[in-house]
């Protein structure tokens, strides 16, 4: 296979070097606005150019997306436009109108592409979902949560990068509330209007999600891996 890499900044790389240990994928091709992106991605090996028109023309079988989260929609117009497959870095894009229009866009052009949650294939995440439907710590009906992240640079979390940091990195824990306990009947959070910058306000944002008894399902049979990423 040919994999294509829109974005090689740290998470794009960070693809490319993990793409490159399957052995069914012989090429791989990066593609970046920023020269110094293409420059760090070059001394790892990697072959990039300029610009998705570039890209494109090579013929990937797939490409993945780990652009900032603001350029994911057209670019994975782009991909879909060329028939090409397409692995994005969540979010999916900045609006829910985008969202949505992807959706159906793939749908309809029957194009496979997949967000990369990848918490739902973490064994500890797999084996909650196991744990929940046992019934031995009984019908859950809340859950809470504390988010602890830091922006990776000055200006990251931004409405014109990536809407917000609930949007850039929430998604992630909604979707594994979604893994374990099924669909939100409905759907309450609240927050102080003030932005704290310590941990001595960690209870001024709160949230609650209210789900059905419609669970995920996951197969009993699959093996029970370590979370990408995980160091021990």
């Amino acid at each position: 296979m040919k994999i294509g890499i829109a974005g090689v900044g740290g998470m794009g790389r960070h693809h490319g070097r993990v793409v490159k240990e399957f052995k069914f994928v012989r090429e791989i091709l990066g593609c970046d606005l920023s020269a110094e992106a293409r420059k760090l991605a070059e001394k790892e090996g990697m072959r990039t150019v300029g610009d998705l028109p570039t890209l494109l023309a090579w013929k990937p079988d797939a490409v993945i997306v780990a652009t900032q989260p603001s350029a994911h929609a057209p670019i994975i117009e782009a991909c879909f436009r060329a028939g090409v497959p397409v692995l994005t870095e969540k979010p999916l894009a900045t609006t829910i109108a985008d969202c949505r229009r992807l959706v159906a866009m793939g749908k309809k052009l029957r194009i496979p592409f997949q967000v990369g949650f990848e918490l739902r294939y973490c064994g500890l995440h797999r084996a909650m979902v196991d744990v929940v439907k046992s019934g031995k710590i009984g019908k859950p009906v809340s859950m809470g949560l504390v988010q602890i992240s830091g922006a990776h640079q000055k200006g990251y979390f931004t409405k014109e990068r990536c809407v917000g940091i609930f949007w850039e990195k929430l998604c992630h824990q909604v979707d594994i509330y979604r893994y374990w306990f099924g669909e939100p009947e409905r759907i309450m959070a609240f927050a102080g209007r003030k932005c704290h910058q310590t941990l001595r306000h960690i209870g001024q944002r709160s949230g609650s999600h209210c789900f059905s008894r419609r669970p995920f399902r996951h197969d009993n049979n699959d093996k029970r891996q370590g979370c990408p990423g995980r160091r021990d």
